[in-house]
């Protein structure tokens, strides 16, 4: 186009710049942005709004505040991106600001909200968020509907979860495998394990999200053959690879069990590598089983791996002093001081509009 001397216009510029995002060319992304800037097309909605969305990853809230006018479309992008990239304090801090604009969510703004409040795991927040969906009269399509079931599973409020999941007339994979993870990690594995069966039942292909539940079912109620089997129709019949966490359910559900050979196996033919989840789940069985050889394999990569975490030098001590090997625990002991790794203080924590305090201090999740 550009070869032929045709010149982009305000409708041309959207089309690239999402191509860019959806490519992650971030450095394509940036030439483009400063076309946008020499031509004088950056006071365009549609084309800022595709500036925000291609550096959603990268330097996007300066973009945002530049803008000088924000529709519906503006905020959604950005609360979206702060919830996906782990800073749900920003996103929920951002829609208070959208509410003061008297710009009216919709289901789409509600989602990346919704799940901002799930990764903060706090109850009042969540009927919080749950009232305002059915005050604003929110549009309670399937995608919110899961996003809420995900947000009160993560809260522990497994009875609304389970009742938000009866709201969908045709639950699919996510809304499945929402409600399974929850169940599986507040003590109701049985029943997640009915849930996956369920799910079976209807042909909906489960993916791996559900099996990081179905795993976790397995692991807390002890079903370590059907643990077992379920990881090998995970990758023989679903062909799906095992991920860090799926190796972590499964090495943490045999060293519940006290097959802590199998578990260590397990953890030394992991693809990726040593991972802190799959280590960790093995040192606190090896101190439920007074197992000193494979803890002292694993403790070294565990420690690199998180310098900074006391509960695993803790571990390791407590391992050496229910043996009486007194002097090894004062070493790890030593070691702590050494590295000036110290335990963490004993402290209570509160919550004030979705933000996380704790003795006086803002504690950003």
């Amino acid at each position: 186009m550009l070869r032929r001397r045709i010149k982009p216009d305000n409708y041309t510029y959207p089309f690239l710049l999402n191509s860019c995002a959806s490519l992650s060319v971030l450095d394509q992304g940036i030439e483009i942005h400063g076309r946008v800037i020499r031509t004088g097309f950056g006071s365009y909605i549609p084309v800022s709004n595709a500036l925000i969305d291609m550096y959603g990853k990268y330097s996007a809230r300066v973009l945002f505040d530049s803008m000088p006018e924000r529709n519906l479309v503006s905020w959604t992008a950005m609360i979206t991106g702060y919830a996906q990239n782990g800073r749900p304090n920003e996103a929920l801090e951002l829609f208070r600001g959208m509410e003061k604009a008297r710009i009216k969510p919709d289901a789409v703004t509600m989602t990346g909200v919704i799940s901002a409040s799930a990764q903060l795991g706090g109850l009042e927040l969540a009927n919080w968020i749950g009232s305002y969906v059915d005050r604003e009269r929110i549009e309670r399509n399937d995608k919110v509907l899961t996003a809420l079931i995900d947000m009160h599973a993560k809260c522990g409020n497994m009875e609304e979860a389970c009742r938000l999941f009866k709201e969908i007339p045709c639950p699919d994979v996510f809304s499945y495998s929402a409600l399974i993870t929850g169940l599986a990690s507040h003590g109701h594995g049985f029943r997640a394990l009915e849930m996956f069966h369920e799910m079976q039942e209807k042909g909906i292909e489960p993916d791996n999200i559900t099996f990081v539940g179905v795993l976790t079912a397995c692991s807390h109620t002890g079903l370590v053959e059907d643990g077992l089997r379920f990881w090998e129709r995970m990758v023989e019949d679903y062909k799906i690879e095992p991920g860090a966490d799926h190796y972590a359910c499964i090495i943490d559900m045999l060293g519940r069990a006290g097959r802590l050979n199998e578990a260590h196996e397990m953890v030394k033919s992991m693809p990726m590598g040593p991972h802190p989840g799959a280590l960790g789940a093995l040192l606190a069985a090896c101190r439920t089983y007074g197992n000193v050889e494979i803890a002292e394999c694993i403790a070294k990569p565990l420690i690199k791996l998180e310098p900074e975490n006391t509960g695993n030098y803790m571990l390791l001590a407590s391992i050496y002093a229910s043996e009486e090997r007194w002097d090894d625990a004062a070493k790890v002991r030593a070691a702590m001081k050494e590295k000036k790794v110290n335990k963490l203080p004993g402290c209570s924590w509160f919550e004030v509009d979705g933000t996380v305090h704790g003795h006086g201090f803002l504690v950003k999740r």
